[in-house]
């Protein structure tokens, strides 16, 4: 499979504000194509911080929209690494909302897609931050 459409991602991540352009790109682009989904291995959520801070994240989307979320658990994870590009993507569930979501390790940035009961959507950027464990 050629790369060069997740690597136009990445710079389109870095290089323009507008984030449901950016997630139009991801989701058209390679979220859709079935090579493209088989590429990395497929990784336990315990096994990285994604997780974590998509729960995050995506509980605040979901606050802003009226909804009650006391502890943000995602459930039904399901997420790909793709190391060689430094790339992880997935979908789960939180309090019956999908969650679609993608990140650049090497830039800790990424994005994610909260799926609300209006059929809207919520986008929201990804930006994390290593911290040493003391």
């Amino acid at each position: 499979m050629n790369l060069e459409k997740l690597r136009k991602l990445k710079l389109r991540l870095v290089a323009e504000d507008d984030l449901e352009q950016i997630w139009d790109y991801f989701s058209t682009h390679l979220d859709r194509d079935p090579e493209f989904m088989k590429l990395g291995r497929v990784m336990p959520a315990e096994d990285h911080a994604i997780p974590d801070l998509v729960a995050t994240v995506a509980a605040m989307a979901l606050r802003n929209e009226g909804e009650e979320i006391d502890e943000p658990t995602l459930s039904r994870v399901l997420q790909r690494n793709v190391a060689k590009e430094n790339f992880i993507h997935g979908v789960a569930i939180l309090k019956a909302h999908m969650i679609r979501f993608f990140y650049f390790e090497d830039l800790d940035v990424g994005m994610l897609v909260v799926h609300l009961a209006s059929g809207e959507f919520s986008v929201a950027r990804l930006t994390g931050r290593r911290v040493p464990i003391q």
